[in-house]
């Protein structure tokens, strides 16, 4: 016959666990693989929502856009037409024409330069020109890739110490 010394006694799994036990595990195991893949699916929804949004509000502002044009559009012709009541139609355009020259001319002075537009010096297949007095330098190996540097502005001069002196009458 076979020995059953070898079998566990009952109460006794030598160290197996139980299949509650097992259960529990592997339900435990399970709802944390699910409640990550609930955070990725989560983020990727909100990801693709937000990307969405954007695009709806871009194209939102162009609308407006447009519509503000038009409406511009609409305004100057009614400035027109008030003022061709008291002349003629041509003299009436020019008018409203040139205040709307002027009044880009103002709007363009008070915003200033623009913040991203560098003056970049004239390029030649040469390089850039050193200035005829300072001595020329071996030139330095450079990088291949992008644009040249702009030049440094020049110092401002250094004020007098001392006043001039009054030129001297007698």
């Amino acid at each position: 016959m076979t020995d059953k010394s070898a079998y566990p006694r009952s109460g006794d799994h030598g160290g197996v666990p139980s299949a509650g036990e097992l259960s529990g595990q592997v339900a435990r195991v399970v709802r944390e693989e699910v409640r990550k893949e609930l955070h990725v699916l989560r983020d990727e929804l909100r990801d693709e929502l937000c990307a969405q949004s954007r695009s709806r509000t871009v194209r939102l502002w162009g609308g407006a856009a447009a519509i503000a044009f038009y409406a511009g559009g609409v305004l100057t012709a009614c400035l027109v037409l008030l003022f061709a009541l008291a002349m003629p139609g041509w003299a009436a355009a020019l008018i409203v024409g040139a205040m709307l020259m002027v009044l880009a001319a103002v709007v363009k002075n008070a915003a200033g330069q623009p913040p991203h537009a560098p003056h970049w010096p004239t390029w030649s297949p040469r390089g850039p020109k050193a200035p005829s007095s300072a001595p020329s330098a071996p030139a330095a190996p450079s990088a291949p890739s992008g644009p040249p540097t702009p030049p440094e502005p020049p110092e401002p001069p250094e004020p007098p110490t001392e006043p001039p002196a009054p030129p001297h009458r007698g």
